[in-house]
């Protein structure tokens, strides 16, 4: 079983993400040319910021304005996607795999397609042990919902020279007034919510912290894509 490096970086900014991005990029690809592929997931929580996906143009330089002007960062990004909301109480995971020297159920070489589902599962299965019924897709829309209609988590990947990079964001009990400001990834009249949120029809109810969810989501991770999961630090 292939090795997956943790590496915990608390509340950063999206800046700060970007660049640790890079620098784990970098390591993949050169464990790549020597033959021994390594894989990172960087997890985190970003200071507030609004940032929106390779289609940036969907938001005009006035909204960037606006957007700003309450307080949080904004940023233009080569992942896929449209607009969406990062902040404190919601958990960040940037995935950086080798992707071709991954394997699916069958056996075969992960496409990007399928990496993309099994994030999601990891989420839904994330999501089960927070006693929380979510699922993948509704009505072909991108993301993990719960009852249809209610959107727990987005995602947002770039692959580049068979390396992976943003990933996936799961509310956990951060503050859904954030989205209210945005037509959150594109679709009008979604309505946004969090394991807390959904959490509190379950009794007792979870705790519902990033640092309580990480360690579910790891596993869940690790099981979907046959990792096997170890912390490390930066300058590791």
């Amino acid at each position: 079983m292939s090795r997956l490096s943790l590496i915990k970086l608390g509340t950063i900014s999206y800046a700060e993400g970007i660049s640790q991005q890079s620098k784990c990029a970098e390591l993949v690809k050169k464990s790549i040319a020597v033959g021994l592929p390594r894989h990172f997931v960087l997890l985190l929580e970003h200071k507030p910021v609004y940032t929106v996906g390779i289609r940036s143009n969907y938001v005009s330089q006035e909204e960037e304005y606006q957007l700003k002007a309450l307080g949080a960062d904004f940023h233009r990004t080569s992942r896929g996607g449209l607009i969406t909301f990062h902040g404190p109480g919601q958990l960040v995971a940037y995935p950086i795999l080798a992707l071709k020297a991954l394997r699916d159920s069958t056996g075969k070489v992960l496409g990007v397609r399928r990496y993309v589902e099994q994030l999601e599962e990891s989420i839904i299965e994330t999501a089960s042990r927070m006693g929380v019924k979510a699922v993948d897709r509704v009505q072909g829309l991108p993301g993990v919902w719960v009852d249809g209609n209610r959107k727990i988590a987005s995602l947002g990947v770039s692959v580049q020279h068979g390396i992976t990079g943003h990933g996936l964001a799961l509310n956990c009990d951060m503050d859904l007034a954030w989205f209210d400001k945005i037509v959150a990834c594109g679709i009008s009249g979604v309505e946004m919510t969090s394991l807390l949120k959904e959490a509190a029809t379950v009794s007792p109810i979870p705790e519902c912290t990033v640092p309580t969810v990480i360690p579910r989501l790891v596993d869940a991770f690790s099981k979907s894509f046959h990792l096997e999961a170890n912390d490390v630090t930066v300058d590791d």
